[in-house]
């Protein structure tokens, strides 16, 4: 996507004597195979939890570009996430607190 903009940028230019530079590298784009030991943790863990692409921007993409799997998961409601006066319900940071442990303590004795 970064290069469509880049190409669609410069055709906009032509003709002109303006220029731009991305002011830092455009990051990568994040992704986890469904198949990955993190995914099918969880998917135990919750078993009617609902696996999705988020269109977002995350720090995931860091990790895929080290090849190191990755999900995004935590509490909160996506409508109001980075919006003015964003909040999560203190019973849902406890919830997500107990499913982190479980995560990590599961993943730990699969990885031995």
């Amino acid at each position: 996507m970064h290069q469509n903009i880049d190409n669609e940028i410069k055709n906009w230019l032509k003709g002109t004597k303006a220029t731009y530079n991305f002011a830092v590298k455009p990051a990568p784009f994040g992704w986890c195979n469904p198949k990955e030991l993190i995914v099918k943790t969880i998917q135990e863990i919750i078993p009617n939890i609902k696996l999705s692409i988020s269109q977002g921007a995350t720090d995931q993409c860091f990790f895929t570009s080290l090849n190191i799997p990755a999900i995004i998961f935590g509490p909160g409601e996506k409508s109001i996430c980075h919006k003015e006066n964003e909040w999560i319900n203190i019973h849902q940071l406890s919830k997500v607190t107990e499913i982190y442990q479980k995560i990590i303590n599961q993943l730990a004795q699969q990885i031995k």
